[in-house]
């Protein structure tokens, strides 16, 4: 054991001991007010390396909000739309309380608290959650990288999001709201028949719409920021063909006919991509008022095509794939209540099975 060495300081007489770090490497550690506390930190330190618990003595003094920058520059496999929205998360996690301005070393759970206490006060519930989970995530990486020893966000409680209520159109409704929306009537459909999330159906081009296959073929979505229009994959990358029927077919020739494969399915008037905000001013709201559904959004135009999938016969992992959901498991959370309860047709079919295996005796 290395004896405290002594050295004078404006406030008296501190100690600093020497140490080596797993890499075998010289180090001082300093400010101790007695020989004592240098020699119990020292003993401390030995028993952290040999458990592989050991963390430099600087380790997490680096801000949330810096920790937060580097965490987003080590996300090299995410699209551009999923970074844009981290970005905003830490933004958001910046100006909400102190949090942001704090070493990350020192963020403790009544830290995320305060936190979560203060961000509910100016975000909804699900954003707090979102932004919770962007939070946990960079903490993640500084105990991966040994700033700290444990993630202080882990088991946090964070405000109940309400189930939302989900209703979907019936073929009679988005009839009215598609002929309600004019000349946009296509878009419409396309959401409701298809499934398509909003900058999907902006991002749709001629060639995706395969006619002789009976498929549109998702495979990127377009959104504006700052006045400038990108492309980028679907949500979650998940490329994915959904059915083209009869009926949208029809709708959609007008719409494709004559134009460049690369064109756009679907523009203003002027040519350019169309904008949610603008078509939610101009036809979108006013068609689904018409419909009788005020206040529903193009995103809630999905569950209508996931109602008629399942009419139609569709199972958890067929819808899951049309859809683009992460998982199964969140096409079930969302739209388990719909599916037919098979429980007395799958005893019925085991029967079968176990009459023709075994035969009318059962022996």
């Amino acid at each position: 054991m290395a004896e405290p060495i002594p050295y004078e300081t404006k406030a008296g007489t501190r100690y600093k001991i020497k140490y080596r770090d797993p890499a075998r490497e010289s180090k001082t550690k300093g400010g101790f007010k007695t020989k004592r506390a240098a020699r119990e930190w020292e003993a401390h330190n030995r028993v952290a390396m040999s458990r592989g618990e050991y963390r430099p003595a600087d380790a997490g003094r680096v801000t949330v909000n810096d920790a937060g920058k580097a965490w987003l520059k080590s996300k090299v496999n995410i699209s551009r739309n999923t970074r844009r929205a981290y970005e905003q998360a830490l933004a958001r996690i910046a100006k909400t309380s102190s949090i942001g301005k704090t070493y990350v070393r020192d963020v403790t759970k009544a830290t995320v608290r305060a936190w979560v206490a203060a961000a509910v006060e100016d975000y909804a519930p699900k954003t707090v959650g979102n932004d919770h989970a962007v939070l946990h995530a960079v903490l993640v990486r500084a105990v991966d990288d040994g700033w700290i020893v444990k993630n202080p966000a882990t088991g946090v409680d964070l405000p109940r999001v309400e189930t939302e209520d989900i209703t979907p159109m019936t073929p009679a409704q988005l009839r009215v709201m598609a002929e309600s929306a004019g000349r946009h009537r296509p878009e419409v459909m396309v959401m409701g028949l298809a499934g398509l999330r909003w900058g999907e159906v902006v991002g749709l081009q001629v060639r995706d719409v395969v006619y002789e296959k009976g498929h549109i073929y998702v495979c990127r979505q377009k959104y504006e920021s700052g006045g400038v229009w990108y492309d980028d994959l679907p949500k979650y990358g998940k490329k994915r063909f959904v059915p083209l029927t009869t009926e949208l077919a029809d709708e959609l020739k007008d719409s494709t006919k004559g134009k460049d494969p690369d064109a756009l399915v679907f523009t203003t008037r002027s040519g350019t991509p169309l904008q949610v905000r603008n078509a939610r001013r101009d036809w979108f709201d006013a068609a689904v008022t018409a419909a009788g559904f005020e206040g529903y959004t193009p995103h809630q135009m999905r569950h209508t095509f996931a109602s008629l999938a399942i009419r139609s016969g569709a199972n958890p992992k067929t819808l899951q794939q049309a859809m683009g959901h992460s998982s199964a498991k969140v096409t079930l959370d969302t739209y388990g209540e719909w599916f037919p309860d098979d429980v007395q047709s799958l005893g019925s079919a085991m029967s079968r099975l176990l009459t023709e295996e075994w035969g009318t005796d059962g022996a």
